[in-house]
């Protein structure tokens, strides 16, 4: 019985984290022989032993992080089989060098943590399969040494989700039809963002909805884990119009799905509501807060439509862009489904065969 541990941000009910892992367990389940293996789930802190495990997946998520590759590279010692499925850079890169990479500009990296580096460039060298989110996480990679012919794009793993994986919600007998619904993902990291500052981002977010609101829109509100329940109950007081207004505090991924569904464009902070509003087909704008939630549009092509929380008048950006897709909306949909469809296989039979065929070896 093969042993494989997956590493991930499992436990803590944020609705992203938990649909990888779900989706993960799904693709084991469809492309590994029955009876032949064992599947365990683990934060980085737990004290899971990656020396008692045959092989040792790094999960969906941010993950190419300190404490996550600290953990990987301890299975890297026991030269237990490393695996790297759709996980991502995020705070190893700082803002700087992300503008470098949007503007095609040489890299100047600032690399602090080195002996971090040092484990992360190693791991990536020893591992079986190596997928990564995206292109920019890629370009980081190959910037410090990585060797490229080894470093796969897969997308994000949520990708995976089909719509018919949407589990419908009881909505509201006040909301319109979707074509007067703009969601808005609203949560918190407490400050840990571009330019620092919630608050700003936040009144930002209730001075533009009380404009949708005036040209004849509806805001639906969600949320992505229970910890961004508060922050969005106060963006919702902040907008006011409660007539107007609802906010579904459900962090099941899949009622968020059907929410998304519902809406004629959103607007997200965290990254995962993105990616499920590209899986709906539902055009977005992403609150580019960190590294990563750059690196994901650039996945699909996105850019266009994501505005860092460090900008001065996020207010305006929001309403560029929502005329944007309001003008461009069949062809924007096109282009996320298009985009969203590439990456459907490179997570999926590929590289379950070949994790069964390196654990049985």
């Amino acid at each position: 019985m093969t042993r494989i541990l997956y590493l991930a941000e499992v436990g803590y009910k944020n609705a992203g984290d938990e649909v990888m892992w779900d989706l993960f367990q799904r693709q084991a389940k469809l492309y590994m022989k029955p009876d032949s293996y064992t599947l365990r789930a683990s934060q980085s802190e737990w004290k899971a032993d990656p020396s008692t495990y045959d092989a040792v997946v790094l999960g969906g998520g941010s993950l190419l992080a300190p404490s996550y590759i600290d953990k990987v590279y301890e299975a890297l010692l026991h030269q237990k089989p490393i695996f790297i499925w759709g996980s991502g850079i995020d705070k190893l890169v700082e803002k700087s060098v992300l503008e470098s990479m949007l503007h095609n500009r040489p890299l100047a990296l600032n690399l602090t943590n080195s002996g971090t580096i040092t484990k992360l460039k190693k791991i990536m060298h020893h591992a079986r399969f190596t997928a990564v989110r995206g292109p920019l996480t890629r370009n980081f990679l190959c910037s410090i040494g990585c060797n490229p012919s080894k470093l796969k794009i897969s997308g994000d793993p949520g990708f995976l989700l089909k719509r018919e994986d949407a589990v419908p919600v009881d909505m509201p007998s006040s909301l319109p039809s979707r074509k007067k619904v703009i969601g808005i993902n609203w949560g918190t990291v407490k400050n840990g963002i571009y330019g620092r500052n919630e608050t700003f981002v936040e009144d930002q977010l209730a001075s533009v909805a009380k404009q949708w609101i005036r040209q004849g829109y509806s805001i639906l509100l969600y949320v992505m884990w229970p910890k961004d329940i508060l922050s969005s109950r106060r963006l919702m007081e902040k907008i006011g119009h409660p007539n107007r207004v609802q906010l579904i505090e459900t962090v099941n991924p899949y009622q968020i799905m059907h929410l998304v569904g519902y809406c004629h464009f959103t607007v997200n902070y965290k990254l995962h509501a993105s990616v499920f509003s590209a899986v709906m087909g539902v055009p977005f704008i992403a609150l580019g807060y960190r590294f990563k939630v750059f690196d994901f549009a650039a996945s699909i092509d996105s850019l266009l439509y994501t505005v860092s929380t460090d900008e001065v008048d996020i207010t305006e950006r929001l309403l560029t862009l929502a005329q944007q897709i309001k003008s461009n909306y069949p062809a924007i949909v096109q282009s996320i489904n298009r985009n969203v469809s590439k990456y459907g296989g490179m997570l999926t039979r590929p590289f379950f065969e070949i994790l069964q065929k390196e654990v049985q070896h």
